[in-house]
């Protein structure tokens, strides 16, 4: 049975009438025909990305009719609700990935990867090993963002699956490292298989949930982050084309509480904004480097319940955040002044209990859709899904419909883990050296009176400009600064002798306020 989501309408099926009248009605009428095909071919465009484009709920197959998995399809629109029959349980560890065209590829509950055969994928038994899988081999992992699949920068048809594991249960869902392992969709005869896994990262105590991930600003490698447990500490790593760098711990969030509450740690779509969110330890807002990976906090509240179910997402265009207070659902606008005072509760809990209390569908886990909605779990086991249908608008004009998604069975506190896989590079930044971010011709000119000689250059670089020289930055490839001098001239030797071999891009300050970009080469 195939369950239609409600409160969608399909215009792309209206033909185009070439009409021959020249009256300005008839004109008029042709240009909103021509536009709702133009709007229809952008929607199939938008939906056409793929790679999070089926989510996967649902355990227990074999208990009864309300019971196994359900698929929410995004591959249509209207999207497709229905029920289909797969072996994986999930409790609250969940991601999957599918191909460009939305085709499922594989996908997890924190204790082994199936294919999309629903075959335990080849050598994809006991990727996740410690004490906290042990104890949930059945279940899933009860871990809210647990698992996290990136696409490999360096080679097309393989992914970095990054999980939350313990080498002993502290308490019941505390994980104590970050591993990965790497998967090749070629093995197996195209059903994919890891070739290698367990790989610890950190080595750490960490928060339970919260590893997310947002695209560097060169459009290309991608930052990965997760908690350090009751710290206030976030770590970071970034993934190249060369692998997975050492992880740099950040002393930038605030520890309020005692308890390591389940909550949520997402990136704003833009990746220019990180919010970090559970009800024993507050929300926090950060500013984000895409270039440095480094946060700056920017704000902070406490919305302390004690209710242990908790979630956040923004909006498509980055501009608000919701975040969930079990029976609140609460928005704040970035754009404001004061974020904070910009709070506004958009709904309150309506008081249903699915099929009978005490199941009842109160707010928790979010996560934005490829429809530009966002889902809203509850933290009981029923069987729908609350959608913010306007997200991008303020106010109760956001329109929250509460358990307006009915899924075929009943869904156990779980929601799918999946960052923003097609932001682009930041063209407005210097770490955008992959794209158009920085012109070739920009990085290279020397018709605004400003030389660099030699280039490339192996020990000593000279800087001459008719402008007085105020301060230079040099970042490698990652954004990262490699060099900081300040200067007051218009001709300058740089000593380059401990820098590394490379290509690097330098950035020139001058007395103006203006900038100068060029790419220099070290070659020894």
């Amino acid at each position: 049975m195939r369950l239609y989501h409600k409160g969608q309408i399909s215009y792309c099926s209206l033909k185009y009438f070439n009409g021959r009248r020249k009256t300005p009605s008839a004109i008029f009428n042709k240009m909103k025909k021509v536009l709702i095909l133009l709007i229809c071919i952008l929607s199939h465009q938008s939906f056409s990305q793929g790679l999070n484009n089926l989510w996967i709920f649902g355990h227990d197959y074999n208990l009864g009719p309300m019971y196994g998995t359900s698929n929410i399809d995004f591959n249509n629109s209207p999207i497709l609700i229905y029920k289909n029959h797969r072996p994986m349980n999930f409790w609250r560890t969940n991601a999957s990935m599918c191909d460009t065209s939305g085709n499922l590829l594989f996908y997890t509950n924190g204790i082994y990867i199936a294919n999309r055969f629903n075959d335990t994928l080849f050598n994809g038994t006991n990727f996740n090993t410690g004490a906290l899988s042990t104890t949930f081999t059945n279940d899933g992992l009860p871990i809210p963002q647990g698992v996290l699949i990136i696409p490999s920068p360096a080679a097309k048809g393989r992914y970095y699956i990054f999980s939350l594991s313990a080498n002993a249960v502290t308490n019941s869902v505390q994980p104590t490292r970050l591993t990965c392992s790497y998967l090749d969709m070629t093995l197996d005869s195209g059903k994919g298989g890891l070739i290698w896994k367990n790989t610890t990262i950190i080595n750490s105590i960490l928060s339970s949930g919260q590893l997310t991930a947002c695209k560097h600003g060169n459009g290309r490698d991608w930052w990965i982050t997760v908690h350090q447990y009751k710290t206030g500490g976030i770590f970071r790593l970034l993934v190249t084309p060369q692998g997975i760098s050492a992880p740099i711990l950040q002393n930038a969030a605030q520890q309020t509480g005692d308890i390591d509450a389940i909550g949520q740690a997402i990136f704003s779509p833009d990746g220019k904004k990180y919010a970090v969110y559970d009800t024993y330890n507050s929300l926090q807002i950060f500013d984000f480097d895409r270039c440095t990976g480094t946060f700056t906090d920017i704000s902070h509240v406490a919305l302390y319940d004690s209710t242990g179910c908790s979630g956040a997402a923004f909006s498509p265009n980055s501009r608000y955040l919701y975040v969930s207070s079990r029976n609140y659902i609460f928005q704040y606008d970035t754009y404001a002044a004061n974020i904070l005072s910009s709070k506004d509760t958009v709904a309150i809990w309506d008081s249903t209990y699915i099929p009978a209390p005490p199941f009842a569908t109160r707010f928790a886990l979010m996560q934005l859709g490829p429809d530009n909605k966002i889902y809203i779990n509850s933290c009981n086991e029923v069987n729908i899904l609350h959608v913010i249908n306007q997200p991008d608008s303020a106010g109760i004009a956001c329109d929250v419909c509460q358990h307006c998604t009915v899924l075929p069975t009943y869904i156990s506190f779980t929601i799918p883990n999946f960052p923003n896989y097609f932001l682009g590079s930041d063209s407005a930044s210097i770490c955008d050296t992959l794209q158009v971010g920085i012109k070739e011709s920009n990085l290279s000119r020397n018709d605004s009176g400003f030389f660099i000689y030699p280039n490339p250059a192996q020990r000593v670089m000279h800087l001459k400009s008719q402008k007085l020289l105020e301060a230079l930055i040099i970042r490698n490839l990652q954004g990262k600064p490699v060099l900081v001098q300040n200067f007051y001239s218009h001709d300058i030797s740089l000593n380059i002798l401990h820098l590394d071999q490379g290509i690097y891009i330098l950035e020139c300050t001058f007395n103006n306020n203006t900038k100068e970009y060029r790419k220099i080469v070290i070659q020894r």
